[in-house]
Order: C-alpha cells, then structure tokens, then sequence
C-alpha cells in the first residue's frame, strides 16, 4: 500500500476473502482471494498494516479497520498477498485419508497445489458449506487431524461460513 510516497506491505493477519475482494477491487478486479505467509516473496522495509477488517463496501483498503499504521509484530514471511479475478474464486476440494468417499480430511486445491485447511474455529456451517460443495447435503465438523496430518501449506484459517454460501471461498 502507497502511504506518505512510500510502497509498504500488509500483514496476512486476519486477512481473509472480504479483505483480498476489496483489495482487488481497488486494483480493478471484481473478486479476491487471500494468501498469506509471504507466498509471492517476502517484501522489504516497513510493514505498512495489519489485522485489516473489511465489511465488504469499501473500496479501498485504507477505508477497512486495521491496527494503525506501521504495526509491531509482524514479519515479512507473514507479507499478505491475493489472487484476483473478474470472475467469482472457486477452489475444488477433496475428502482424503477416510474410510469412505464421503468422509476424511478436507483439503482445497488453490494456486496448482493441494493445501489444507486449519480447523480453528471449525464448525457445521462451514462443514455443510464444504460438503454441499462436494455435492452432499450437509456436513459435520471434525477436528484435531482425526484423518491424518496434511502436507502442503495451510491456506484457509478462522473460516466463517454463515451456511448460506455456495463455496468455502465465499465464506469469510
């Protein structure tokens, strides 16, 4: 982000889908999906925001809550970055290490790769979100690795589907 004619970079922290979507929208996009953990590379000099909460009617970022400027706390292997699109971010997802097609430990391809999804805050709203995606009816939330560990990063975090959504991504 541009502040005081200098470029600056934005902690991943709490950075989620309504955050990336009014980040892309500035950009001129229509839809956004975050990444953390510096996935683009790592930035240099100061870490310009963090703990950026959008609602979703900004239309720039500078308009959302966040900390302040300049936040302590934060490093550059936590830079955010997002994946924009004119067209709505979908990720297909997969049920893996379960005794059945429609059970095991969920994971969501983005960017190429298999990644997994933390289960802080998991519960059974953003499992039927999940399930309904794979074309079941509804779900139930299971927790602490109970399928097996995943490989590959961990790319959604604190997800918090209200049951409406379509897709995980949809959810904040």
């Amino acid at each position: 982000i541009l502040f005081n004619g200098d470029w600056h970079t934005i902690c991943d922290y709490g950075c989620d889908s309504v955050d990336a979507t009014v980040a892309c929208k500035q950009l001129g996009f229509s839809y956004g999906q975050p990444v953390g953990g510096a996935y683009y590379g790592s930035g240099s000099g100061r870490i310009g925001m963090s703990y950026v909460v959008c609602t979703g009617s900004e239309d720039q970022l500078i308009n959302c809550r966040f900390t302040g400027w300049f936040p302590s706390g934060c490093s550059h292997s936590e830079d955010a970055g997002v994946v924009c699109s004119n067209e709505p971010i979908t990720a297909p997802l997969r049920l893996v290490g379960g005794p059945s097609q429609n059970e095991g430990r969920l994971e969501i391809q983005f960017l190429g790769q298999w990644n997994t999804i933390c289960d802080n805050g998991w519960d059974s709203r953003d499992a039927t979100v999940a399930c309904r995606q794979l074309g079941f009816q509804r779900g139930q939330p299971v927790r602490n690795a109970h399928y097996g560990a995943g490989s590959g990063r961990i790319v959604l975090n604190y997800i918090a589907c209200t049951g409406q959504e379509e897709t995980l991504t949809e959810c904040g």
